[in-house]
């Protein structure tokens, strides 16, 4: 059977992409595609702030006591998506362009792995808020996240 194009108009694809929905986006220097959770959309949909699911905590990047205590654990059971029990990074936040997630989501439908419950986005959002990494300019941007 032919694969059926989805065909998009904006009010359906925003649907698509809201706050807790899950992608998986390339990144560089990474060599498969990395799960991001999506945390904020900027005014007028020009940026995403979103954090990255690991599978694993890796301690050449997250050394100090702080960092360790702002990486959530998950499991399969949470996030159906998930293959294995992972840990979502709250200790800095990636400032994506929203057209970039568009531009993944439309070329592939996979790419969107689902969206995470309001209680885990509500948990992830206050261990975020505790990150001293994220500057006064990302926080002042990202008003969902930051009110």
């Amino acid at each position: 059977m032919p694969n059926i194009p989805i065909v998009f108009n904006n009010d359906n694809f925003d649907n698509l992409l809201q706050i807790g929905t899950v992608v998986a986006i390339e990144e560089n220097g990474i060599n498969h595609p990395k799960l991001n959770i999506i945390l904020d959309i900027s005014n007028g949909y020009i940026s995403v702030a979103s954090v990255f699911i690991n599978s694993g905590i890796d301690p050449s990047r997250i050394s100090s006591a702080e960092s360790r205590a702002l990486q959530l654990p998950i499991t399969p059971d949470e996030c159906p998506f998930l293959d294995h029990d992972s840990f979502v990074d709250c200790s800095r936040i990636h400032d994506k362009s929203y057209s970039e997630y568009r531009n993944v989501v439309i070329n592939s439908m996979s790419k969107r792995k689902g969206v995470i419950s309001n209680t885990l986005l509500q948990t992830i959002f206050e261990k975020v808020r505790q990150s001293t990494n994220i500057s006064p300019k990302q926080k002042k941007k990202f008003k969902t996240l930051f009110p």
